[in-house]
């Protein structure tokens, strides 16, 4: 009886390990790390001395389902801080205005494993990835409000998309380590401030007008195969 009680409980514990073999079904995954904000008047944190102000601290959660061994779609959401700046160049006192922001980001991406059906290689799984998806600005800090034309607005939801490539680093039959990173593109109110037209043309070259404010997240974390 004793033997017959083992091998059912060794069932029900190695039934899920080996099933998560399939190249096909579900993941779950937890991990953070940090990230680059790349918005207006961002290069004024390395003009000024501060080039670390840029980073910021960032967690994501994801699910995702592989159709196959090469092919998945991933739905994630993340949660963070940002940094941006107010025009430097086209103000009198060209001083530096910075100020802070958090975001909820969440992304639909497809995922492509990058291995041939032929591939031997076990001990890593590279993915690349394009995403679509929303980004959620809120909690504008900014200490220079009353010295400054410019005024954030807050809250912003704004479209975005995204490339990147995630690797993982299986660490047994149903864990993964993961380390992503991926550069993201909001529609130019994500950090609150739309440089106008007079703007762009008064400050040629300096206040470079790009349409869309970028982050760069690289995250660590595990993946659990369900």
């Amino acid at each position: 009886m004793k033997k017959v009680l083992t091998v059912f409980v060794l069932a029900l514990c190695l039934g899920p390990l080996a099933q998560a073999q399939s190249d096909k079904g579900f993941t779950l995954a937890l991990g953070g790390g940090g990230l680059v904000s790349l918005n207006e008047n961002s290069f004024s944190y390395s003009e000024f001395g501060h080039p670390f102000g840029l980073l910021a601290p960032q967690g994501t959660f994801w699910v995702s389902y592989n159709f196959n061994r090469n092919f998945g779609l991933r739905l994630s959401a993340s949660y963070g801080g940002n940094s941006s700046a107010k025009n430097t160049r086209e103000t009198a006192g060209h001083g530096f205005y910075p100020y802070a922001f958090n975001s909820v980001n969440g992304f639909l991406d497809f995922m492509f494993d990058v291995r041939n059906k032929n591939s031997k290689t076990k001990w890593i799984v590279p993915n690349l990835y394009l995403g679509a998806g929303v980004g959620h600005s809120f909690g504008m800090h900014d200490t220079n409000d009353n010295h400054h034309w410019q005024h954030p607005t807050d809250p912003n939801t704004c479209f975005g998309m995204r490339a990147g490539v995630m690797l993982g680093f299986p660490l047994g039959k149903a864990i993964d380590l993961y380390v992503d990173g991926c550069i993201e593109a909001y529609t130019d109110a994500y950090n609150g401030l739309m440089p106008g037209p007079e703007e762009i043309e008064a400050a040629k070259p300096g206040y470079p007008g790009f349409p869309f404010d970028l982050r760069c997240p690289l995250s660590v974390g595990l993946r659990w195969r369900l």
